[in-house]
């Protein structure tokens, strides 16, 4: 790719931001993350990092992650809990605890392609646990995120995260 100066020279590349994170498998958290995973795929591609392209991706680009579909950073959440030793239904578990979608409605959503910002505004019941959810992830505390969307989709990001890294359902369902 060479060296890229903005965000939206890897987007007018028509490399989609999933395909990116799918690239560089062992140390991604799986979400549509664009403050950590963009520049760890920058860096694996082009052999170099910039502290420069760090300015770049920030969390003002929420509006690409708010169109990113669901269906496209599912089969990685499961990927990555299966390279732990955990399983898919584990990941819809969680997912199942945190937006309140059962394996039928969930499926819709995967079939139908939503995007996450419909992903969450169409939740049946947002956990009301979930504000439990605590701790950085890529570099973020998800609880001072402020963007709503963006948190939840940090939620997610952490719970699956815990899964990973072994943590028992229980206390990873915080209730």
């Amino acid at each position: 790719m060479g060296h890229l100066d903005t965000w939206d020279s890897l987007y007018t590349k028509n490399v989609p931001l999933y395909e990116l994170v799918h690239l560089y498998t062992r140390t991604l958290s799986y979400t549509p993350n664009i403050n950590c995973s963009v520049v760890q795929v920058f860096t694996i591609r082009t052999g170099e990092q910039s502290n420069t392209w760090l300015n770049f991706i920030t969390m003002d680009n929420t509006q690409r992650v708010y169109r990113m579909s669901f269906a496209s950073v599912y089969p990685l959440y499961i990927q990555k809990a299966e390279k732990k030793g955990r399983t898919k239904e584990e990941v819809d578990t969680i997912i199942y605890w945190l937006t309140g979608y059962d394996a039928k409605t969930l499926q819709q959503q995967i079939d139908n392609k939503t995007d996450f910002e419909n992903f969450f505004a169409q939740a049946p019941a947002f956990n009301p646990h979930a504000p439990k959810i605590t701790g950085v992830i890529c570099g973020h505390r998800v609880e001072d995120i402020a963007d709503p969307v963006m948190q939840k989709v940090r939620y997610l990001d952490k719970l699956i995260d815990e899964l990973a890294k072994g943590k028992a359902m229980e206390k990873i369902l915080r209730s």
